[in-house]
């Protein structure tokens, strides 16, 4: 992203690999400070990542940033580093596969009366763990890395009026 390209009057949506927001170490754009100090205040309708296989959505300076789930389940390890679960599931290596891929669908309806303004809508969808769950692998808690583990891509509807964003709903 070059600076340059943000100083016009255009809405933009900007999609990384690596999330801007996860402070969690190696999980984050490396230089993902210097980023958003690049982005506030500019017309940034939603900031959309995946890597870090789970599910996370958070607003900063009015900017929505958007985790995508992992298509088929995080790997996590083994959290409490209870030997006895390495042998029991070997087969996973720690890894927590969905029982079908995640995804998403990313629309976004401006009104054409109106310049900077309209609705963002992202469909996400539910499933299952296929064979082992993060608390079976000692993982209390359904986050790992700052994100969440359960096997869902989140929903939501996002209203922008001249850079104001609101949530309006999780949906």
């Amino acid at each position: 992203m070059r600076k340059k390209e943000l100083e016009d009057d255009k809405d933009y949506v900007i999609f990384s690999h690596h999330s801007f927001t996860n402070q969690f170490h190696n999980r984050a754009v490396r230089n993902g400070q210097e980023v958003f100090d690049l982005i506030k205040g500019k017309n940034i309708l939603l900031c959309m990542n995946g890597h870090d296989h789970g599910d996370d959505f958070n607003v900063v300076d009015q900017v929505p940033f958007y985790t995508l789930n992992s298509s088929y389940g995080p790997w996590i390890g083994f959290p409490n580093g209870d030997a006895d679960l390495v042998p029991k599931y070997e087969y996973l290596h720690g890894y927590v596969p969905y029982d079908r891929a995640l995804s998403a669908v990313v629309t976004i309806e401006s009104d054409a009366n109106r310049k900077h303004s309209g609705v963002i809508r992202i469909e996400g969808m539910q499933g299952n763990y296929e064979s082992v769950t993060p608390a079976e692998l000692g993982l209390v808690d359904p986050y790992w890395n700052g994100v969440s583990v359960e096997p869902r891509v989140s929903s939501f509807v996002i209203s922008f009026d001249s850079m104001k964003k609101e949530i309006k709903d999780s949906i």
